[in-house]
């Protein structure tokens, strides 16, 4: 049986047959699977995150004084 082509709906019924202690073994595995996607997931958005552009020195004071001109523009 080719399983990309198999159905959610048929997928649930042959879970549905297996006995209660296949069920609670594949119910732990899908758990310790999702985790790891989950843990998987959050470390990339950390490497994502830590490894994205920075403002430098000259940036950042280029920044400062542009906040400080719109702050002025929007007091006046």
């Amino acid at each position: 049986m080719d399983l990309k082509n198999i159905g959610f709906e048929q997928l649930l019924s042959l879970v549905r047959q297996l006995p209660d202690e296949k069920i609670a073994t594949l119910k732990a595995a899908l758990k310790t699977q999702s985790s790891s996607r989950e843990k998987k997931s959050k470390s990339d958005l950390k490497l994502l995150i830590l490894n994205g552009p920075v403002m430098g020195d000259t940036q950042f004071e280029s920044f400062i004084a542009n906040r400080e001109r719109f702050n002025a523009w929007r007091k006046n």
